[in-house]
């Protein structure tokens, strides 16, 4: 049996720009996973939502998981705010599986995202980096953006 680790965002303070928060919506949007695993047979651990960041990583370590899976969205720099589109989906450089998780989900977010969905290394990101499991971390729209944002909130 499979196993993931669900992490949506545990940041409240980022507010959508016609209401509610990165955490309410990425929590959403893992809220609605957990039943469609569960019908394929993949087991998974949820962080706590309450939580933060490093509380995450450290309970995805301790359970040890096959995939590691970030739900966040994104926000443009300040003087460009609203501006921006697009998923990304970022993976840990060098890792083999991440990278081959990042490509599979692009190629799904791509049947129903109608904009720009890419995938792209880094090794800033704190749950991209200190994760033992192979790990991608979804950036999944701009919820500074009108669209983006109405699209995140119509695509639980």
């Amino acid at each position: 049996m499979a196993r993931v680790f669900i992490s949506p965002s545990t940041q409240e303070y980022n507010e959508y720009i016609n209401g509610g928060s990165e955490e309410q919506y990425m929590n959403l949007i893992a809220d609605a996973m957990q039943p469609l695993l569960r019908e394929r047979n993949v087991s998974f651990v949820r962080n706590f939502r309450d939580g933060n960041v490093l509380e995450s990583v450290k309970l995805s370590n301790e359970t040890r998981p096959e995939l590691h899976i970030a739900l966040h969205s994104n926000a443009s720099p300040p003087s460009i705010s609203g501006r921006l589109t697009g998923i990304d989906v970022y993976y840990f450089p060098g890792s083999e599986n991440g990278y081959r998780a990042a490509q599979i989900f692009v190629e799904e977010l791509k049947k129903i995202y109608s904009g720009s969905v890419r995938s792209l290394t880094s090794s800033q990101m704190y749950e991209l980096r200190a994760t033992a499991a192979p790990t991608v971390l979804l950036e999944l729209g701009y919820h500074d953006n009108d669209s983006d944002e109405r699209w995140i909130k119509n695509n639980i």
